[in-house]
């Protein structure tokens, strides 16, 4: 190899491998602080946010399946929440968690035709979550 090649090496390895002296852990400096949540409010919004932490503010209700946030122009489930407590019901809230779409809830037929109970499938929800009630 010539000394050009090993200098080049050397100097991808040191790029990679971040500084070593100064206790940032091969971070840049300069590095931007993470993101927050996305805040989601339509549909277009779940598309583009599916998997990622997100945060949703609409009216607590309870559903079947789970407790649920909705506005007019969606709603998610909370899966994780049961229902909301009575003081919490019908109320505005702010909640956080990890955007998902599932079947897992979608409603069988049988051989003889009969339907179980369930959703329609392509449920929304949030796992993971957290709230709070708006301001």
């Amino acid at each position: 190899m010539s000394k050009y090649t090993i200098l080049l090496l050397a100097v991808s390895m040191l790029g990679l491998s971040g500084c070593c002296h100064c206790g940032c852990k091969g971070k840049a400096a300069t590095a931007a602080p993470a993101a927050g949540p996305v805040t989601v409010a339509n549909s277009s919004d779940v598309e583009a946010n599916l998997g990622k932490r997100v945060t949703f503010v609409g009216e607590a209700a309870n559903a079947k399946l789970s407790a649920m946030v909705h506005t007019k122009a969606m709603m998610l489930y909370c899966i994780e929440i049961p229902d909301w407590p009575d003081e919490v019901h019908g109320k505005q809230v702010r909640v956080t968690g990890v955007l998902a779409r599932t079947d897992q809830f979608k409603a069988e037929v049988a051989k003889d035709g009969s339907i179980s109970q369930g959703t329609a499938g392509g449920d929304e929800l949030l796992r993971d979550v957290t709230w709070e009630l708006a301001d």
